[in-house]
């Protein structure tokens, strides 16, 4: 979240109890806290898994990408409908598997340093 700010995106959270989340989210630089999706958008980055990535598939963009950074189990079965993704042509899914990120690329822990020096 505190990457996509100081990127200039217009960063919203979707948490379970939008709530009890808002200060500590908005501390963060989280525009919008919410615990309902409405709207679509380009970027995604589910940490959740679940249900929650079910419903964030279903909320991307024509040419958005959803992100993948944690699952609840590793036999975990995301299920969502398919003609709200079909409505997103060239929209992406990806699975990040942050410690296998940073093995393969040299300059990863240097590029979110150089980040969070912004």
């Amino acid at each position: 979240m505190q990457l996509a700010t100081l990127s200039g995106a217009h960063v919203t959270a979707f948490v379970r109890d939008a709530s009890r989340s808002k200060d500590v989210l908005k501390g963060l630089g989280v525009d919008r806290v919410v615990d309902e999706i409405e709207g679509d958008f380009d970027v995604i980055i589910d940490g959740v898994g679940g249900d929650v990535r079910a419903r964030a598939i279903e909320h991307v963009t024509p040419r958005g990408v959803v992100v993948n950074i944690a699952t609840q189990s590793s036999e975990e079965q995301v299920t969502f409908r398919a003609s709200r993704f079909d409505r997103s042509p060239g929209a992406r899914i990806y699975t990040l598997n942050l410690f296998d990120e940073l093995r393969s690329h040299d300059s990863a822990s240097a590029d979110l340093v150089r980040g969070c020096a912004v």
